[in-house]
């Protein structure tokens, strides 16, 4: 529980500092956000898809012997 507290911490420190950043760089604002977010997903998922990342290189030396 006090990770999800620490994280949602973290979420609304950064939803501030982009809210002070659209208004001095409108465009960096929404970029900023976009690889936050796809960030946040890749580090929360990263068990999920560590797997199948792997795979994909068993295939690749599987179907070059």
């Amino acid at each position: 529980m006090r990770a999800h507290r620490i994280l949602l911490f973290s979420l609304i420190l950064l939803a501030a500092v982009y809210a002070v950043l659209l208004f001095v760089a409108p465009v960096a604002a929404p970029i900023g956000a976009l690889l936050t977010a796809s960030g946040l997903v890749l580090v929360s998922t990263r068990y999920a898809w560590r797997p199948k990342f792997l795979a994909l290189f068993e295939v690749g030396r599987l179907s070059a012997d």
